[in-house]
């Protein structure tokens, strides 16, 4: 298996999401959280993740079974939050829901949060 990056490699900002994505995924599975992702896929062309319901829903479902079930909306240093997205987020929030938006630079919170199950989140 491969080492993560160090977290002072993410002080480059044009790490793209979906890199991102693949590393917290990746670290989320090796500390033994079921992770959820939607795929996207091309249709006539275009690419799309289909769904139903409302749109802006998080980029993953990280959920452990001695901890939490965890919401992630990831970005990129500069990526913005969509209207949609911050109507999740805020729901989830009211909802007593635990909600994350991560960014590269959100590293070594990211990492001490999916890897140490005794800290409180």
């Amino acid at each position: 298996m491969r080492d993560l990056p160090d977290p002072n490699s993410f002080t480059d900002p044009v790490i793209s999401e979906r890199h991102f994505q693949r590393l917290v995924i990746e670290l989320a599975k090796r500390n033994g959280w079921l992770v959820f992702h939607p795929l996207t896929s091309q249709k006539r062309g275009a690419w799309s993740t289909y769904q139903s319901g409302h749109k802006g829903f998080p980029d993953l479902v990280l959920c452990h079974p001695d901890r939490h079930t965890l919401f992630v909306e990831l970005k990129t240093q500069k990526g913005k939050v969509s209207k949609e997205q911050q109507r999740w987020a805020d729901a989830l929030y009211q909802a007593g829901s635990v909600y994350r938006l991560w960014r590269p630079l959100d590293w070594p919170a990211i990492k001490q949060h999916l890897t140490n199950p005794d800290q409180p989140t």
